[in-house]
């Protein structure tokens, strides 16, 4: 009887540390997570402060148009904030244009701009780069982990 006791004893301490281990692991997941919530909600504010439409009409008869995406990048521990524009003109004239930025503390990381499909500049922090591909390579460090 005395060893039942002590067996029921054990797989009952067993249970809880291992529920106890479970949640140390998924602490981490929340958190987070609730950065990442709190990144999504930030930029979101951000795009209807300085955008507030996906697309605009200029007086000359062109438009443009806005998208954005967001990423809380854990490993800087920042929200970024990539915004495409294209602008139309009536003269079949199209410029398309990316920026990166910090969400947080308005940082501009890098800007990239092609003119009617071809690749026209790229600026990044700390330096420039001369293709569509270098600008993939820099964004993709700060929009993907």
């Amino acid at each position: 009887m005395r060893t039942i006791k002590v067996i029921v004893i054990i797989i009952c301490a067993l249970l809880v540390w291992s529920g106890s281990i479970s949640l140390a692991f998924d602490e981490p997941n929340k958190i987070e997570y609730e950065l990442r919530e709190r990144c999504g909600k930030r930029a979101e504010q951000v795009w209807h402060r300085d955008y507030g439409s996906q697309f605009v009409k200029n007086d000359d008869g062109g438009y443009a148009t806005y998208h954005y995406s967001n990423h809380y990048n854990g490993k800087l521990n920042k929200c970024f904030f990539l915004v495409w524009e294209e602008e139309h003109s009536p003269k079949d004239h199209t410029i398309r244009m990316e920026t990166l930025v910090d969400v947080d503390e308005h940082d501009q990381y890098g800007f990239m701009m092609f003119s009617n499909g071809q690749f026209y500049s790229c600026d990044v922090k700390g330096g420039s780069c001369n293709s569509e591909r270098e600008w993939m390579e820099f964004r993709q460090r700060y929009m993907e982990e």
